[in-house]
């Protein structure tokens, strides 16, 4: 049984913190950023560019879910949409494979004063309650170390 684990996450919420502590802590491990996958000048609102960065998402976790070495497979990205994680798992072949969706939230408390104009610090305001919609196993990390998250997240395997 290979497992996919799912990492979203707003801005500054250690996403990629804690995908790179799993990725160290598990055997066979692969590590993917969803970022990386489309990373153009095209904005993201035209359908041609959603579409080729799904294409390349699910082209590459399933050829990750293909090979028989690898048995965790990491997937970070903002992944603040169920329709963005369904249309992922529904391209992807899944037999075999266990699937474990995390959001990392941060609290409010994580944002400090002295960012409330800076325009990340806005988006992820704005995103936070778009998480707690979402069909996933939800981390504050306002209060957990990014250690601790990767550490849970591993015992949900």
């Amino acid at each position: 049984m290979k497992n996919l684990i799912l990492i979203g996450g707003t801005e500054r919420s250690d996403k990629v913190t804690v995908s790179k502590l799993l990725m160290q802590q598990l055997n066979n491990a692969v590590i993917l950023d969803g970022d990386w996958c489309g990373q153009t000048n095209l904005p993201f609102t035209n359908n041609n560019s959603q579409k080729m960065v799904m294409d390349n998402i699910i082209f590459l976790l399933n050829s990750f879910i293909k090979n028989s070495e690898l048995k965790n497979i990491i997937f970070y990205w903002k992944l603040d949409q169920q329709k963005i994680i369904d249309e992922i798992l529904a391209g992807l072949d899944l037999k075999d494979v266990k699937v474990t969706p995390v959001s990392i939230i941060p609290s409010l408390q994580n944002f400090t004063n002295e960012n409330k104009n800076d325009d990340e610090f806005q988006n992820s305001i704005a995103n936070l309650l778009k998480y707690q919609l979402l069909s996933t196993i939800k981390y504050d990390n306002s209060a957990k170390s990014a250690a601790t998250i990767a550490s849970e997240i591993i015992s949900q395997l």
